[in-house]
C-alpha cells in the first residue's frame, strides 16, 4: 500500500439509475422518478418527501457514510422519528471528518447524482437502510478514506462551488460516463491536473509486475470529450444568464 498514490477528497456517486436502496434485511426500497415529486417539500409527514438535508437539520434522520476505499462506500440512512419519514435524495452532497483529531490527514468527500435528482424512500422507525455508492477523488494526492473515521455529509456546494465538478458528480451518478473516466475529469476540474500528467500517473509501482498506470488512454480520451462538452454547457449557462457580457463589460 505504500506505493501507491493516495488522496484524501472524494465525491461519491450513487450508481446509475434506476439506484437501489437495500434495509437490512436485504429487502428493495421503491424509486420515484423526479416528476413524481411534489414542488413543496414537506416537513417529514409519512409518505410526504422531505430533502434529505432538511431532514438531518429537523433531526429526524441520522446518516453514517461509511467509506471502504477510494472508490466506494456506503451511507446508512436511521430515522429518529417514531413515524415513517419519506426521504427525497439530494442530486449531490459531501461528507467531511467531524473531528479533527479523529481525521488527522483525512479530508472532506463530495459525492453526487444519488437518488437522481428525485429518488425517493420510505425510512420506517428503527429501521436502516443502507445505500452503495460509487466514489472519485477530489483532492489528488491525499490519503485514502478510513472507515474508522467518523463523517458527517453537507452540501456539496459548501465543500466545492464549482458547477463543473458538480456536472462530473451528476454525470457519474447518471452512468453516462464510467468511475475511471469521471476520477480524471474530477482531477482536472478541482485540482488543475493536466491531460499529460494523468497520463503519466502510475497506480502501482512494483518490483515484481511492474508499472500499472492509473488511466488508459481511452479513458482520458473520454475524459477530455466530457470536459470539453461541460465546458460549453457551463459557459452557455454564464452567457444565458448574463455573467460573460457583464464580465467582458468589467474588463473593457
Amino acid at each position: 500500500m505504500s506505493r501507491y498514490f493516495r488522496w484524501q477528497l472524494f465525491s461519491l456517486i450513487a450508481l446509475a439509475s434506476p439506484f437501489t436502496l437495500l434495509a437490512d434485511e436485504g429487502d428493495v426500497a421503491s424509486t420515484a422518478k423526479k416528476k413524481d415529486v411534489p414542488a413543496k417539500v414537506s416537513k417529514g409527514a409519512s409518505g410526504e418527501p422531505i430533502d434529505l438535508f432538511q431532514a438531518m437539520e429537523q433531526d429526524l434522520v441520522a446518516v453514517d457514510f461509511i467509506p471502504k476505499d477510494a472508490t466506494e462506500a456506503n451511507v446508512i440512512f436511521r430515522s429518529k422519528s417514531d413515524k415513517p419519514v419519506t426521504i427525497k435524495l439530494p442530486e449531490t452532497f459531501a461528507a467531511v471528518p467531524v473531528l479533527a483529531q479523529g481525521g488527522m490527514g483525512m479530508g472532506g468527500m463530495g459525492m453526487g447524482g444519488m437518488g437522481m435528482g428525485g429518488g425517493m424512500f420510505e425510512l420506517q422507525p428503527d429501521k436502516a437502510r443502507k445505500l452503495k455508492v460509487v466514489t472519485v477523488c477530489l483532492e489528488h494526492g491525499k490519503k485514502d478514506p478510513n472507515p474508522r473515521v467518523k463523517y458527517k455529509m453537507v452540501r456539496l456546494d459548501e465543500f466545492n462551488p464549482d458547477k463543473k465538478v458538480a456536472e462530473v458528480c451528476k454525470a457519474l451518478g447518471y452512468g453516462q460516463i464510467q468511475q475511471n473516466t469521471a476520477q480524471a475529469a474530477a482531477w482536472h476540474y478541482a485540482n488543475g491536473l493536466s491531460w499529460k500528467e494523468m497520463a503519466a500517473k502510475p497506480r502501482v509501482v512494483s518490483q515484481y509486475t511492474g508499472v500499472q498506470m492509473w488511466f488508459s488512454q481511452f479513458e482520458l480520451q473520454n475524459a477530455m470529450q466530457f470536459t470539453q462538452k461541460v465546458d460549453k454547457t457551463i459557459q452557455s449557462e454564464k452567457y444565458t444568464s448574463g455573467e460573460s457580457r457583464s464580465e467582458s463589460e468589467a474588463i473593457k
